[in-house]
């Protein structure tokens, strides 16, 4: 089947009447959290399709895989109690009241999840965070028009909001978010999704971005969820699960696997490696090597800069200054922190000397983890005959 027939280039502005004839799985808000797990479990929801193909920064598709044959998938937003997932999960309210406030647009809180009507894709899914109308004619759509409002609530400096999200004159989203939008506007039959984006507590730590539906990166986005979707139930690794991000994969594979390798007890090997993924990887670690050396230098550079405004900082006495230039604009911030020494402990003496109840009481052991070490292997030189 041809899934491009089933995606019209651009719908037309949805009304309150036919949005209520979409497919709605249930009401998440009145589901019990077993109930839920077991929904997800069995559907994909938007909210993993930039994990599937391989464009979120938590998890791979691998991770994701691994999850449901276990069935233990949870949603994204509060899985494993993090800090910083669930300062997402809590501020959603917050990041949508500022979109309010700055758009004038009425927001409505859409608490149901919503199935694919595509044939053969139904496990497609979405669950949105608000809906709402557009009170006139403008850039975005026509009046009356339903758009999605996704809700994000990142931590962090806003150096790396703005890595992320752009600037007002150069506003960006994050891929995995972008993908997100687009299966949620597939699944809801609308055009425009708008991310509502709080990240500090000043009501001026706000900012929101467009996206737009795109019908040829739908049909693909759909067709992966698909086939992750069947790979999953047929208990086979789909291909886009040995994909994503490298230092992600090593990880996530450390955390999975750490444990069994610690009872392998095995003598080295020698193990034929494909010929074109050995020529890959000395093409890599050429480039890498050129780009360290090219790395080391700037630092170098840099840090000698940072020498003179610290000796500067020393001679003078200030530790936070903005420096600006023979103009009077502010071109960077310096400051000095200083910190104690930190503090060590002997622990096998330290487990000698107290009693075990209160040794184990103090000290706390890490899950087992396990690392990987790459180094090439030089080519043996030939011996000169005699």
């Amino acid at each position: 089947m041809d899934i491009t027939e089933y995606i019209p280039q651009m719908l037309p502005p949805i009304d309150i009447a036919e949005y209520d004839k979409l497919d709605v799985i249930c009401d998440t808000s009145t589901l019990s959290n077993d109930a839920w797990l077991n929904i997800r479990k069995n559907t994909i929801g938007a909210s993993y399709a930039g994990v599937i193909r391989g464009q979120s920064k938590y998890k791979t598709p691998r991770k994701l895989y691994e999850e449901f044959r276990a069935a233990t998938v949870e949603p994204l937003d509060v899985q494993n109690t993090s800090m910083s997932l669930l300062h997402g999960h809590v501020n959603e309210a917050l990041a949508a009241e500022c979109f309010r406030r700055k758009t004038k647009y009425e927001l409505h809180e859409e608490p149901r999840m919503f199935r694919c009507t595509i044939p053969g894709y139904e496990m497609i899914a979405c669950t949105p965070d608000y809906i709402c109308r557009l009170p006139m004619d403008c850039e975005y759509g026509s009046a009356g028009e339903i758009c999605l409002v996704e809700c994000k609530c990142p931590a962090g400096e806003p150096w790396l909001i703005e890595e992320a999200w752009g600037t007002d004159d150069n506003p960006t989203v994050p891929p995995e978010y972008w993908t997100q939008a687009q299966q949620q506007m597939a699944v809801m039959k609308l055009n425009v999704t708008f991310f509502a984006v709080k990240y500090g507590a000043r009501e001026s730590d706000f900012l929101w971005r467009v996206v737009f539906r795109n019908d040829s990166e739908i049909a693909e986005i759909l067709e992966d969820g698909k086939q992750f979707y069947l790979a999953c139930q047929a208990g086979t690794p789909p291909v886009s699960a040995f994909s994503g991000q490298g230092k992600l994969m090593l990880e996530e594979l450390s955390e999975l696997f750490a444990e069994n390798l610690m009872a392998v007890k095995d003598e080295p090997k020698t193990v034929q490696f494909p010929d074109n993924l050995c020529d890959e990887l000395d093409t890599v670690l050429a480039e890498l090597d050129v780009a360290k050396a090219q790395v080391e230098m700037l630092e170098d550079h840099k840090n000698m800069l940072q020498a003179i405004m610290f000796q500067q900082a020393v001679t003078e006495g200030w530790t936070k200054t903005t420096l600006v230039d023979s103009a009077g604009n502010p071109r960077y911030k310096f400051t000095i922190s200083t910190r104690a020494g930190r503090r060590s402990c002997d622990i096998d003496a330290l487990e000698m000397l107290i009693p075990s109840e209160l040794f184990n009481e103090l000290v706390t052991t890490s899950a087992p983890s396990a690392s990987t070490r790459l180094t090439k292997v030089k080519p043996k030189k030939a011996k000169a005959k005699k």
